[in-house]
């Protein structure tokens, strides 16, 4: 990962969006925590996504960028982060003004209870999941102005795009690499890879085009991943990856952990068929059939117990 860029004294873009520290940085761009400033005194917590100043004047990089403003602006879910605004210009630059989440990712709070010696508890990892899933329906279910289905496949479904606050609300993040049913051109600027691979469906990896059924698969791999509390396909090399994902060499979740509901095993495994067809009809679908598995193991507080751990991975940094 590129080193954070230094922060100047008191960085304001576009008059009113003042950058305070830098919070990731991706090979497209550098997300920072920032304030909205308005009349009388007014401040909002933000994060602002400024594209590299390298790619300001590159095309392919540009649409990328703006479609990534298109999608967020019309995808409206409380499991979705929000984007405000869009500014810039080939001069300072463009940036995606974005709802700003105060929490950890899915996957920094995984490490977290590995690091305390076992995995999250499993209805912790079913009530992120399948929260992220109606966020995720809300993109498969978009319509556009006419009222007709227009479908957002997101691409790139992982544990670090998957955001939890210290309310123990879970948000799906990024559509950076998102595509949608209404742009007539696939868009992919030089050196993107759509998604991280370990988490790619494998239709997509033998050269298919990006589905929603894809989608559903990383998710199947996020929870699998954090039931277990470890990667799902590990290689000494990326071929070695890719060939595990292929042959579809996912081990028995309930071989990795035996506390788990029955259930939960037959969706996990389900949501990782080779077969898309074979995978929940849906997004809401899976997600409906987790949240039945909570219902049935009348497990309670499990919001206010995901904040408290929220709050403590955070203080374990």
């Amino acid at each position: 990962m590129a080193r954070p860029p230094a922060l100047k004294k008191k960085s304001v873009l576009d008059g009113k969006y003042e950058l305070l520290a830098p919070v990731g940085v991706g090979g497209m761009a550098t997300v920072w925590k920032a304030q909205m400033l308005g009349a009388a005194g007014f401040r909002r917590t933000v994060a602002v996504k400024k594209m590299h100043r390298q790619f300001s004047r590159d095309d392919a990089y540009i649409q990328m960028f703006v479609e990534e403003a298109r999608i967020g602006s019309q995808l409206v879910h409380h499991n979705l982060v929000q984007v405000y605004d869009f500014c810039g210009d080939e001069t300072q630059g463009y940036f995606l003004v974005l709802e700003w989440v105060e929490g950890v990712s899915f996957q920094k709070l995984v490490d977290f209870f590995v690091a305390q010696g076992h995995p999250p508890p499993w209805d912790l990892v079913v009530f992120v999941v399948s929260s992220a899933l109606k966020g995720l329906s809300a993109a498969h279910d978009r319509l556009d102005d006419e009222g007709q289905p227009c479908p957002v496949v997101h691409r790139d479904v992982t544990p670090g795009n998957i955001l939890v606050s210290t309310r123990g609300e879970p948000k799906l993040s990024d559509f950076g690499l998102a595509r949608a049913d209404d742009r007539e051109a696939e868009m992919t600027a030089p050196g993107i890879i759509k998604g991280k691979l370990a988490y790619s469906a494998p239709e997509l990896l033998a050269g298919e085009r990006a589905s929603l059924a894809g989608d559903i698969y990383s998710m199947g791999v996020c929870l699998w991943e954090g039931l277990a509390g470890r990667r799902l396909f590990r290689g000494g090399n990326e071929l070695e990856v890719l060939r595990k994902i292929a042959r579809g060499d996912v081990p028995a979740i309930d071989e990795e952990r035996d506390d788990l509901p029955p259930g939960l095993v037959e969706i996990v495994h389900q949501s990782l068929r080779l077969e898309p067809e074979l995978r929940p009809t849906s997004a809401m679908d899976m997600a409906e059939q987790l949240v039945k598995v909570l219902r049935r193991a009348r497990v309670r507080y499990f919001k206010d117990r995901l904040a408290e751990a929220v709050r403590r991975a955070r203080a374990s940094k």
